[in-house]
């Protein structure tokens, strides 16, 4: 009866593992595998659910990172948001560019390894950046323009 016992937790170890991070012993379809050379699979020592959230965080840091490095607020607006910022590609190869990278993700790595290059890449809210791409202008230079185009008038 033991030896039974004895087998039966055995085959739960070998099918099973703990994650490193939530510290719960969990199946070993919840970990990610790469397979090794004989098909012996090499798991990794934390969940995937565990892992998204780890990826997250890393992300998250990579993004408040961007936009500090290109200056920390919308160039058109002044938003300091960080939730309402996005990177906006000058040149328009914004498709191209994550295409090339597979992860949209990676484009602030990917802006992060380059030194945050202000002459191809800039900082605009959502708001600006939506009208950039839709209109082509933005809402906010075409009021600053009027307004200096009035004062100049207003001033002969």
């Amino acid at each position: 009866m033991i030896v039974g016992n004895i087998s039966k937790i055995l085959e739960i170890v070998r099918v099973s593992q703990r994650c490193r991070r939530c510290d719960l012993w969990k199946n070993a379809d919840c970990f990610s595998s790469t397979i090794k050379c004989n098909t012996e699979r090499y798991y990794n020592r934390v969940c995937k659910q565990c892992r998204c959230v780890i990826q997250a965080v890393c992300e998250s840091k990579v993004k408040v990172e961007v936009i500090k490095g290109l200056g920390g607020k919308c160039v058109c607006c002044g938003e300091s948001c960080k939730e309402f910022l996005t990177v906006d590609h000058i040149n328009g190869d914004g498709a191209a560019h994550r295409e090339r990278l597979k992860r949209s993700y990676a484009v602030y790595r990917d802006i992060r390894n380059q030194n945050f290059p202000r002459d191809k890449y800039r900082l605009l809210c959502s708001n600006c950046h939506n009208s950039i791409s839709w209109y082509g202008y933005c809402p906010h230079v075409v009021e600053t323009s009027r307004f200096e185009n009035y004062m100049h008038l207003q001033m002969k």
